[in-house]
């Protein structure tokens, strides 16, 4: 009676470990699933990173070219030229002959002032805020316009 009790047991106990060995394979092949699609994912990642470094230098290096041929034009641009921002602030433009006509020592001190700033100490007030008022109407309508001081 005691051996039967305990092939009883055994048979139980062999039953519950197949039950759990079938499980755990069941949670090794999900596992396996989920490593490979990570593996997948972070590919796929790899690679958006690499495309996102090679268009960053990509820019980096055109814009860098922009800023070449807009210096050489300006350079060779015998007329007072002067691009600023959306806030009214120097952006880029024809530094030596600005600093020369509206005392500024160094092109690099032009940079982020504002047009009143340049323009406020050598020009008449009415002038300036004529100027002011056109370049406003540019930045309010997005058209180009033309006028005579």
């Amino acid at each position: 009676m005691d051996q039967e009790k305990r092939i009883a047991e055994l048979e139980q106990r062999e039953t519950e470990l197949l039950s759990s060995l079938a499980k755990n394979e069941t949670e090794r092949k999900s596992l396996e699933r989920k490593i490979r699609r990570l593996q997948h994912d972070m590919q796929s990642i790899n690679a958006m990173y690499e495309n996102a470094v090679y268009l960053r230098n990509f820019d980096a290096r055109e814009k860098e070219k922009q800023t070449l041929y807009n210096r050489l034009l300006l350079r060779a641009c015998p007329s007072i030229l002067i691009v600023f921002d959306n806030e009214m602030n120097y952006v880029i433009g024809t530094g030596e002959l600005v600093c020369q006509q509206f005392d500024f020592r160094d092109p690099l001190e032009l940079s982020h002032r504002s047009l009143k700033d340049i323009f406020g100490n050598t020009a008449e007030a009415s002038w300036v805020a004529q100027t002011s008022a056109h370049c406003a109407q540019v930045l309010k309508t997005r058209e180009s316009t033309q006028y005579n001081d």
